[in-house]
């Protein structure tokens, strides 16, 4: 099957990574999901670029469908904050970015730094 073309890892892969990346997933989760799928490095690098290329976009689509920061209605306490930062960090994102996105103020804009 693979010879004759219908199976092709390195696409799914390719694939696989930017729905994740739409959905709001970080590189690390990307990274996960393609390892427990069973791709390979040499299949799934191609889509870690995609992933890494898209990580800002993918956090501000989390940000804003989880309404965090910049896209909630009220400034947050310090509790929600931490824990709506461990989601950042669970959906696969870099600290970094998760924090500027949990400590902005609401209707802040956040500019990316690349």
């Amino acid at each position: 099957m693979d010879s004759l073309g219908y199976i092709d890892d390195a696409l799914y892969a390719q694939n696989k990574a930017s729905a994740l990346n739409r959905r709001g997933y970080g590189t690390r989760r990307v990274a996960h999901a393609l390892y427990q799928a069973g791709i390979g490095e040499a299949d799934g690098r191609e889509a870690f670029q995609i992933s890494e290329s898209n990580s800002w976009m993918a956090a501000e689509k989390f940000a804003r469908k989880r309404r965090i920061g910049p896209y909630a209605e009220t400034q947050q306490d310090a509790d929600k904050c931490r824990k709506q930062l461990q989601a950042f960090l669970r959906a696969g994102h870099d600290f970094d970015v998760a924090s500027r996105f949990v400590f902005a103020k609401p209707g802040e804009d956040i500019i990316s730094e690349d």
